[in-house]
């Protein structure tokens, strides 16, 4: 597997065994994606005002405010801020930036 991209506590890699799929690790959380589906959670990750999210849950009992769906009504991902920004830099590419991510997206995700 190709390293694309790495954080504190996550770590992105296009899969040599699988075409056209890339491993997303972060946390306990673990995502096999095709490139349309990275290029949509990383759209979707990118466009959350999160603010407005803390704001939104700051009562909520549960200790991450921020809650996001993962293609299913019964699968989330709850992170705090420091997770959602760790994430968000992970997906960015930023320091390794993917050529191949311009793929037209079909794939559902909602945020609660």
């Amino acid at each position: 597997m190709k390293l694309v991209n790495s954080t504190r506590n996550g770590q992105l890699f296009e899969c040599s065994y699988c075409q056209n799929k890339l491993r997303l690790e972060f946390g306990n959380i673990f995502l096999h994606l095709s490139y349309d589906e990275f290029t949509q959670f990383a759209q979707y990750i990118n466009s959350i005002d999160y603010q407005f999210y803390l704001t939104k849950n700051r009562n909520a009992p549960n200790r991450r405010k921020l809650i996001l769906c993962l293609d299913s009504k019964n699968v989330n991902m709850a992170l705090n801020i420091h997770e959602f920004l760790e994430l968000k830099d992970l997906v960015s590419l930023k320091s390794k930036p993917l050529g191949i991510l311009n793929h037209k997206i079909e794939l559902n995700i909602t945020l609660n």
